[in-house]
């Protein structure tokens, strides 16, 4: 197997096919893919516009693209938080019934067999005080 220099292209080709593969079992990333190309994109200008020392065609090209693929992908970060959301209160919810169900977060009180007292003598103890 030859050792490439730069292996973004590998990277790229076994993103698709994650991608491909998690769509024939029913999770459809294919509203985040603009998002992140867009991502891709502002990050290759911002690059190229610290190369270059400034504003060129080219780093205001790719702004304004990877701008408008960034923004276009937006819309699929809703639904995502969302769905976020309603996992992790509903995770919270199912967790707090736990905790109040369970008979160990209460700290047992156990008294020695020579200290009990009948409750006749416990009540005459409380008044007499």
């Amino acid at each position: 197997m030859k050792n490439h220099k730069n292996s973004g292209l590998g990277i790229v080709l076994m993103t698709i096919g994650v991608i491909i593969l998690l769509g024939l079992i029913g999770v459809h990333l294919g509203g985040l893919v603009p998002l992140a190309l867009g991502l891709a994109l502002l990050y290759w200008g911002f690059k190229k516009y610290q190369r270059v020392g400034g504003l060129s065609v080219g780093s205001i090209f790719l702004f304004i693209i990877g701008g408008m693929f960034a923004l276009s992908g937006v819309g699929a970060l809703i639904p995502f938080f969302i769905a976020s959301l309603l996992l992790f209160f509903g995770y919270r919810y199912l967790k707090s019934d736990d905790e109040t169900n369970d008979d160990t977060s209460y700290p047992s009180y156990q008294m020695d067999v020579k200290s009990k007292k009948s409750l006749d003598e416990e009540f005459n103890s409380l008044m007499n005080k």
